[in-house]
């Protein structure tokens, strides 16, 4: 599988993973989720004033949020041009990634992991807006977290607003935290 993935790192004063790291977490869920044509996805490493800029426009929700994935509708000639067919943009908020790593005790990287396999999930189409849903999302990341040697980042008690670490809500477009 052929996958094409674009990096814009603003995020200037934090930790943010390498090119190879993002290629094989993305392509991770990409075969995982059965993919198999030529994609693209496109990454941003944002800080906490833009997520919160993106999150009040696109949720009215005036905070910032670890990851957002907004799904592409770009047009053939687009896709062509390209030589894969662009499914979307996936913004990571480098600061709060940090944040929920060290307040859940997981390892950075791992962390980061989990979210750009969550958002490309999104990109293609996995949701977790009721319980169903969700349970067939979360086990499709478990697994493919524990290709990687990652922990379930589902395990733990649930924090002060009664969910597990790395629970997150839904929004349109697939939105996160």
């Amino acid at each position: 599988m052929k996958v094409t993935i674009a990096i814009a790192d603003r995020a200037a004063n934090h930790w943010t993973p390498d090119r190879a790291q993002c290629r094989a977490w993305i392509e991770s869920a990409l075969a995982a989720a059965d993919s198999r044509e030529a994609l693209g996805v496109s990454l941003c490493f944002i800080e906490a004033e833009e997520s919160e800029r993106l999150n009040r426009r696109y949720r009215r929700q005036g905070r910032p949020t670890n990851v957002l994935a907004f799904p592409s509708a770009s047009s053939e000639p687009l896709r062509s041009s390209l030589g894969s067919n662009l499914i979307g943009d996936i913004a990571v908020c480098a600061e709060l990634a940090e944040q929920e790593a060290l307040a859940q005790g997981k390892e950075l990287a791992h962390h980061w992991a989990h979210l750009l396999i969550h958002g490309c999930l999104h990109l293609l189409g996995y949701d977790h807006v009721d319980e169903e849903e969700a349970e067939c999302m979360e086990a499709l990341e478990v697994g493919i977290l524990q290709g990687f040697g990652i922990p379930n980042p589902y395990l733990g008690a649930p924090t002060a607003h009664g969910r597990r670490p790395g629970w997150h809500r839904s929004g349109t477009p697939f939105l996160d935290r």
